[in-house]
């Protein structure tokens, strides 16, 4: 298959490589990719903001869409961090 785009990010030690095949495709497509990755990898919001430009948190919640398993995922490590692993 012949891709239109092939963007490689590299965040932390993990190196992920988008390609797309789709003729719609543009590069600001890729920032609500790249914030997703970056909070599960542990970003915070302020990081995520430096990282994406923004002057303001308001502006940075607009891409941090997180999954309800990444959510619940938070709350069972700061449950097992308060309560122990229970």
């Amino acid at each position: 298959m012949d891709y239109v785009a092939e963007v490689v990010l590299h965040v932390g030690s993990r190196r992920y490589v988008f390609r797309c095949a789709s003729t719609d495709f543009r590069f600001h497509d890729l920032r609500h990719c790249a914030s997703s990755l970056l909070l599960e990898s542990g970003a915070s919001l302020g990081q995520l903001a430096e990282v994406l430009g923004h002057r303001t948190l308001q502006m940075v919640k607009r891409y941090s869409h997180l999954s309800e398993s990444h959510s619940a995922k938070l709350v069972a490590t700061m449950n097992a961090e308060l309560f122990g692993d229970a």
